[in-house]
């Protein structure tokens, strides 16, 4: 791609004739004439033959639209137009769109650039993009900007699930079989904004018992409820139904764009209670059942459901133990799940979901290490960034605009990265390891065709990198960049963020091969406790114990750990970081009371 861009843009600029190199030599190439990339004008020269203009020959606004469609590709076809004349490399270092779409690119995100007659011009577009990408560098994960204390809402239960979405702070409830569950969220810009508070939870109850699941997206205004039809305490082992409602978020109550109330699908009945997990794509949800115990954290089934139509499909259905429980959407049509033994990433592609039949298909298997005898892959899941509702969406969407967004540009899904996590058994002792991989969406998607299963030697060693755990730790993908909170052996909980993104890699290996203090240093902390460095050597696993053969990987990135006490999450927004604290009010006659405390360590636009 980049030699053509090469020759059609040297041959363009000379115009029609032997097409030569900077130097003035000759290149061995079909004529111009033959890639149909003249353009003609409507005059002819005095002999009556045709004339064509020069590339630059165009106004510079056509030359610069131009530019920018090769910008959406690969931008290192941009860095080879400018080898091919002073010119145009003139146009492109003097383009602000140019060099913003350039510096999106290498940061690894994108502007839609949607028209809107009140949009900022590129020059502040690009002055926003420098301050978002500053505000990473300077980030502080030891002092926050501010922080608020609240008390959870009522009522306070063990099964309570976290998340942050945007401006919103959700907790959601499921207190168990016959018993109805709920949500409440928090405004957690208006809570930084008042600290003092008073912080006022909106709770919403759910009309429903057995609530197994919930798929929240408050873009959307959408909730999406997953019940059993009864309690999993009654004849666990017969068929059972499980009953899907898409609810507005702000109020639970029947979505708008929804023309079902309620959806239904029939699994094995201890299926309906293990593991059932939803991702909302735009205008539909893939639905996920696990296996037919309670113990069996393996892929059944994947349903695909037009929440807006009322229709349900499903997409395949695999042996128990097959597949590990959670796999993801990679695009727009290219789905993931991770085969447990032999353990390997499997790609499928789902094509017509918007219409009424539609399919998925196997393309192809990335084998990942192989295990040695005796050793097995127990679980295994498969997260990485939501690919964006817009190409699963065609509208309309009920209004719901509680809070301004502030998002200009948005993370590069294909630039992103996915992460593999596999727990692994071996020896008479059953010792467990955590292992994790890590692997670029796009190197995923090269190999998304139909074709034989690829080995781990010829894919694996030079584009993932492979960490182990001796436990779960809490795990946040934010395009390129993964955050996680762990608590390292006989220390306090640690904040390890790893940067994946080329550009920053390239960038940091700069400043330690000029010398620059690459730590990562705040007040009252020593380097020991928080630092930063950067990764490019070879990690191995020896064989032996879990491998086969020996394991190496080597896909470099930034590695960021801080010491961060009665830290329980954090959630990486493109607009800002939030760090969920552990505190609890001092105990009173009725025993001691959860609260929620945030940190905002940076507010990035």
């Amino acid at each position: 791609m980049v030699g053509l861009y090469l020759y059609l843009l040297i041959s363009i600029c000379r115009g029609p004739g032997e097409p030569r190199d900077a130097r003035g030599s000759s290149i061995t190439a079909p004529s111009v004439s033959t890639l149909h990339f003249h353009w003609q004008l409507p005059a002819t020269s005095s002999q009556g033959t045709t004339m064509y203009s020069r590339l630059l020959d165009l106004p510079n606004e056509l030359l610069i639209h131009i530019l920018s469609l090769v910008c959406l590709g690969d931008i290192s076809d941009v860095h080879s137009c400018q080898l091919t004349c002073r010119a145009l490399n003139t146009v492109i270092n003097e383009s602000t769109l140019i060099q913003y779409l350039l510096h999106t690119a290498l940061l690894g995100v994108y502007d839609p650039l949607v028209p809107d007659d009140n949009a900022p011009p590129f020059s502040e577009r690009f002055n926003t993009l420098r301050a978002w990408d500053a505000a990473w560098r300077a980030l502080d994960l030891t002092t926050p900007i501010t922080s608020f204390t609240a008390d959870f809402p009522r009522p306070a239960s063990a099964t309570q699930m976290h998340f942050s979405f945007g401006p919103w702070f959700i907790v959601a409830t499921r207190e168990g079989p016959g018993v109805r569950a709920g949500y409440a969220y928090l405004d957690v810009r208006a809570c930084f904004a008042a600290p003092a508070g008073p912080h006022l939870w909106t709770s919403v109850d759910v009309p429903v018992p057995n609530v197994e699941a919930f798929a929240l997206s408050t873009e959307l205004d959408l909730a999406v409820v997953i019940s059993a039809e009864r309690d999993r305490r009654v004849v666990p082992d017969s068929p059972s139904r499980l009953e899907i409602r898409p609810l507005r978020f702000r109020d639970g109550m029947q979505h708008p764009c929804a023309k079902a109330a309620v959806m239904e699908i029939t699994v094995s009945g201890a299926s309906a209670h293990n593991m059932a997990q939803t991702q909302v794509l735009g205008d539909f949800l893939l639905l996920w059942i696990g296996g037919p115990s309670e113990e069996d954290y393996s892929l059944c089934k994947v349903f695909l459901i037009a929440w807006k139509e009322g229709r349900v499909t499903l997409l395949r259905e695999n042996d128990a133990g097959e597949y590990g429980s959670i796999p993801t959407m990679i695009s727009a049509d290219v789905f993931a799940l991770v085969r447990l033994n032999p353990p390997a990433i499997e790609l499928c592609r789902i094509s017509g979901m918007a219409s009424a039949e539609p399919r998925m298909e196997r393309l192809r298997a990335l084998c990942l290490p192989p295990l040695r005898e005796g050793a097995v892959t127990d679980w295994a899941v498969c997260v990485s960034e939501h690919p964006g509702h817009q190409a699963f969406s065609r509208g309309p969407w009920a209004p719901y605009r509680r809070a301004a967004p502030r998002r200009q540009f948005r993370i590069a899904a294909e630039d992103s990265i996915v992460s593999v996590v596999m727990q692994l058994r071996a020896g008479a002792e059953h010792r467990v390891r955590i292992c994790d991989v890590v692997v670029r969406c796009r190197t995923l998607l090269a190999h998304a065709h139909a074709g034989a299963d690829v080995p781990w030697a010829e894919w694996g060693p030079l584009r993932t990198r492979m960490t182990d755990h001796l436990a779960v730790v809490w795990n946040d993908l934010l395009g390129e960049r993964r955050a996680m909170v762990c608590e390292p052996e006989g220390s306090r909980p640690t904040i390890r963020i790893q940067d994946f993104n080329a550009h920053r890699v390239r960038e940091a290996r700069m400043r330690k091969e000029k010398g620059a203090d690459d730590a990562c240093t705040s007040p009252g902390a020593s380097e020991a406790d928080n630092h930063t460095e950067v990764v490019t050597g070879i990690s191995e696993f020896a064989a032996g114990e879990w491998f086969c053969e020996d394991v190496k990987t080597s896909l470099p990135y930034v590695d960021t750990w801080v010491k961060k006490p009665g830290c329980k999450a954090i959630y990486m927004e493109q607009d800002q970081l939030l760090v969920q604290m552990q505190r609890v009010r001092a105990r009173t006659p009725h025993g001691a009371t959860p609260m929620l405390m945030a940190e905002l360590l940076s507010d990035l636009l």
